[in-house]
């Protein structure tokens, strides 16, 4: 289905995408264990800054930028304006599971399609770094100067949507042998 409103979306430091049903933190608070926390952690952050829990505060900041220094990717898309991508580096890493992403909700997934290949997603860097503004198009072609960098045969086929660029099918080891379409 077409994006409409707002969606929240983490990316695990594995590189798995999934949705958030209401906000980040109350998604972090209803599963701790999964983002390397225990609830108690939690509790002592709110109890820190006198919040109630679950409140988008300061002890959420703490939170969250925790999690992300761990490897988590944030994204928030806010309608007819952006993406907001946070990440701790934009590192190589980083940049291939943001393009994964972009090419998988361009096409839907978990429910999420970005039909607006135009809409900006901007990365904020948690280390102060300018962040990156791109398109979610741009974001989905971006992969061949990553590849580069890598040791990883590029086998191209023509793509359309990415203004001449290629649909690349990776030959190489990134983590052990891998074949991988990227489309």
């Amino acid at each position: 289905m077409a994006i409409k409103g707002t969606i929240g979306m983490f990316i695990s430091p594995e590189g798995q995408i999934c949705t958030v049903q209401t906000s980040h933190i109350d998604a972090v608070i209803k599963s701790p264990v999964t983002f390397g926390l225990t609830s108690e952690e939690i509790q002592k952050q709110y109890d820190k800054y006198s919040e109630p829990l679950g409140l988008e505060g300061k002890a959420r900041e703490v939170l969250l930028r925790r999690i992300i220094k761990n490897g988590w990717i944030r994204l928030r898309r806010y309608p007819n304006r952006q993406w907001s991508i946070t990440v701790n580096h934009y590192s190589d890493r980083n940049r291939e599971f943001i393009t994964d992403w972009a090419i998988r909700i361009t096409k839907g997934y978990l429910g999420v399609k970005e039909e607006d290949l135009y809409m900006p997603a901007v990365v904020t860097q948690l280390g102060g770094a300018s962040p990156v503004i791109k398109t979610i198009e741009e974001m989905c072609c971006q992969g061949s100067a990553l590849l580069s960098r890598t040791g990883v045969t590029v086998i191209e086929q023509f793509n359309p949507r990415c203004k001449g660029r290629s649909e690349q099918y990776l030959v190489g080891v990134l983590k052990g042998p891998m074949i991988r379409q990227l489309k």
